[in-house]
């Protein structure tokens, strides 16, 4: 077949009308800088392996196989000069898989003002090493349509600890219950403990006993002046003191039995009379 060869220390081609060169193979090679221009936009190679294309319009690459971007010995960059434009990944109406970072890279960093993650279906975090999920300021806030669970793995504990003096608060006035339970339940405060409701039951299950004790010379107190009724019941009633034990009231009282003997016994004596 023909070959056409040109060499010339400087080569103009200037064409008015349409170019065109069709060939099996072009080969076009430059000692120093090769520079290919539409008038807009400069398709640049540096002669030392420096690549640039500027000032285009729109850049549009669409391949039927694989496009890869990589570098063997520096950063790759996008989305890097200080333009305020969006950047869309991903963003075709398409049933994909859009995959950031690897198991064996160090870091998959995500940093902005905010960032927000919406997902048509579930969405998973998953780590091997201690994590946190944590605000500077502002609230954490955990919402579930369905509710919300935390749960350990291998019977181990889930720790919930306000920072200083912050409170922790179970449950609103609107909730039906607030439920604790657990094979045992510990509550401990270092200062006073208060519980309030419309009504508090303690009631425990298999025949289990409940025991109210005061640490050391603490007082126990049991119902106050304006209640209409402090009752005590059950089978049996034991009321031991190991100083005295006083029974005041400011109505007429009574001490009766249903069945059985009543005993007053005082190992000094016992004294009946009226004041």
């Amino acid at each position: 077949g023909s070959q056409l060869v040109m060499d010339a220390g400087v080569l103009d081609m200037n064409v008015t009308a349409a170019s065109t060169m069709n060939a099996a193979t072009i080969d076009l090679t430059s000692t120093g800088a090769l520079t290919l221009t539409d008038g807009a936009a400069t398709f640049t190679l540096g002669g030392t392996g420096v690549t640039s294309l500027s000032g285009a319009t729109t850049l549009d690459l669409d391949a039927t196989g694989a496009i890869q971007l990589n570098s063997s010995a520096g950063t790759i960059s996008i989305g890097n000069d200080a333009v305020a434009q969006d950047m869309n990944i991903g963003t075709g109406a398409a049933a994909r898989t859009i995959n950031v970072g690897n198991a064996s890279s160090t870091k998959t960093h995500i940093k902005s003002t905010a960032v927000d993650i919406d997902a048509g279906a579930a969405i998973t975090l998953d780590a091997v090493a201690n994590s946190n999920f944590t605000t500077s300021t502002g609230t954490l806030t955990l919402s579930g349509a369905a509710g919300v669970t935390m749960t350990s793995a291998s019977d181990n504990d889930i720790s919930i600890d306000p920072n200083g003096s912050g409170n922790l608060t179970l449950g609103s006035a609107d909730n039906a219950t607030t439920a604790l339970a657990g094979n045992a339940l510990t509550i401990t405060s270092a200062g006073a403990t208060t519980v309030t409701g419309a009504s508090i039951g303690i009631v425990t299950t298999s025949d289990g006993a409940i025991s109210i004790d005061p640490h050391g010379t603490g007082n126990l107190t049991l119902g106050s002046a304006d209640n209409a009724t402090t009752a005590l019941a059950g089978n049996a009633l034991n009321i031991d003191a190991a100083g005295a034990l006083s029974l005041d009231a400011g109505a007429a009282s009574n001490f009766t039995t249903s069945a059985g003997a009543l005993t007053l016994h005082g190992a000094g004596g016992i004294n009946i009379g009226t004041t």
